[in-house]
């Protein structure tokens, strides 16, 4: 199994995850609110952290690559888990689905990572994803606005809307195969640059407070996740019907 940079970024990013949480010992860095009562609490973020930390370095090392994907890719599918049930309770609340889909797409970055016989549901998975980031843009799309750097010309607005669509275009791609390849280097690009743009400059100038942190490195951990879907393709992987995913 190749090391690869969309592995490194992912990995890195769970790491970062791992150690936040180590820092914070709170769940608000995974994105996920257990109840107050929940028994044991920090010695739970605690376990959760240093199996993160563990998962992400094991991913980096050839011969324990595999089991440590599997040990990240558990962990987002948990918090994916948590955000399901909280939608199936109110599932007129798009909110909860979108949070289940903003963890779902790094559990489905590690399905990619692992190969056979995951890497297709991760493809697809990705895809659903995607196309859930455009339509919680849209929700929210003066929020997203107000995100973009006000010095990026031609303003806030123009690109809340550019990259709402960006997201819808590249989740048909995905879907039909078309440009795929396209698709999902753009992403991956679009991903790193609202990392680079939007939460790096916001986690500095807030640096002790923890939801700069969880955005940030959870941008990096969907942006590394894109990568390895566009490495997968590269590498020739085929769409669930059997036809080769064009570029």
């Amino acid at each position: 199994m190749r090391i690869s940079p969309g592995r490194l970024v992912y990995g890195l990013a769970a790491l970062g995850l791992g150690i936040a949480a180590l820092v914070w010992h709170d769940f608000g860095i995974w994105q996920i609110a257990p109840p107050a009562a929940i028994a044991h609490r920090a010695d739970l973020i605690d376990a959760i952290a240093v199996l993160q930390i563990l998962g992400a370095v094991a991913m980096q090392v050839r011969r324990t690559a595999r089991l440590g994907t599997v040990v990240v890719g558990g962990l987002y599918a948990a918090f994916a888990l948590f955000w399901f049930v909280h939608w199936l309770v109110a599932p007129l609340d798009y909110g909860p689905l979108g949070n289940f889909f903003e963890q779902f797409s790094m559990a489905a970055g590690a399905m990619i990572a692992f190969g056979r016989p995951t890497v297709r549901v991760g493809y697809y998975g990705f895809c659903a994803s995607t196309a859930s980031f455009a339509i919680v843009q849209a929700i929210h799309l003066r929020a997203t606005a107000a995100l973009v750097p006000a010095w990026i010309p031609p303003g806030q607005a123009f690109w809340a809307v550019v990259t709402t669509a960006a997201f819808a275009l590249a989740a048909v791609a995905l879907l039909t195969g078309r440009w795929a390849l396209l698709a999902a280097r753009l992403t991956t690009v679009m991903l790193a640059g609202f990392g680079v743009l939007v939460w790096i400059p916001l986690t500095v100038a807030a640096s002790h407070a923890l939801i700069p942190w969880a955005e940030l490195l959870e941008t990096f951990g969907i942006c590394g996740a894109a990568w390895l879907l566009a490495e997968a393709l590269v590498a020739g992987s085929l769409r669930p019907d059997g036809r080769r995913v064009t570029s």
